[in-house]
């Protein structure tokens, strides 16, 4: 579901900034439009991953955590904050 919608938001992306290229001066409904597509697109970029770290870190316990026999949980999601700032 996650992966559909962060296809999804890059399709909205994707067309944003096509039209981005064909937009002339004076084309104000297409401006709105192109403006729509964009947020939707940025939107899913950013909040899309965050919302998929989730499932990454119950994936990650049924895997390593089995063998190693410790939960790391916090190490992931604070690496992962750390990348983003």
């Amino acid at each position: 579901m996650s992966q559909r919608a962060f296809y999804i938001g890059g399709l909205f992306l994707t067309i944003a900034t096509v039209m981005v290229t064909f937009i002339q001066e004076g084309q104000v409904v297409a401006i709105y439009f192109m403006s729509i597509f964009a947020g939707l697109g940025v939107g899913a970029a950013l909040l899309l991953p965050w919302s998929m770290l989730p499932d990454v870190m119950s994936l990650d316990e049924l895997t390593v955590c089995t063998r190693v026999a410790r939960r790391v949980e916090h190490l992931s999601y604070r690496t992962a904050q750390l990348i983003s700032r």
